[in-house]
């Protein structure tokens, strides 16, 4: 459904006076599988199926539209507490950061 474009590394890890790193921040830019041509209802569709083949339970359907992207960041966080992930733009939120992965299309 969706692929890793960008992981963008800032916080405390940049800090090169650091001893002691509580977590890790990344920053995370999705891109979509799905062709920007397909329309909206199509779109809408592939989503829902991708969701009900998951077997996860959903409270809502905002919940099951969403659903690749948070499995997405679950998957990257690997359960961990020390990995904060945010899918904001790190570059407007701090001038302290780094590109660890960047997908090029062929």
């Amino acid at each position: 459904m969706i692929d890793i474009a960008e992981l963008v590394v800032f916080g405390s890890y940049l800090d090169p006076d650091m001893q002691h790193l509580g977590d890790l921040d990344l920053g995370v830019t999705f891109r979509n599988r799905v062709p920007d041509t397909t329309a909206t209802v199509d779109r809408s569709k592939i989503l829902l199926d991708y969701a009900k083949a998951s077997g996860h339970r959903f409270h809502d359907s905002f919940g099951r539209l969403s659903w690749a992207e948070d499995e997405a960041l679950q998957i990257l966080r690997n359960r961990s507490a020390a990995i904060n992930l945010t899918d904001e733009n790190v570059r407007t939120l701090t001038d302290r950061w780094e590109v660890v992965y960047s997908y090029h299309v062929p």
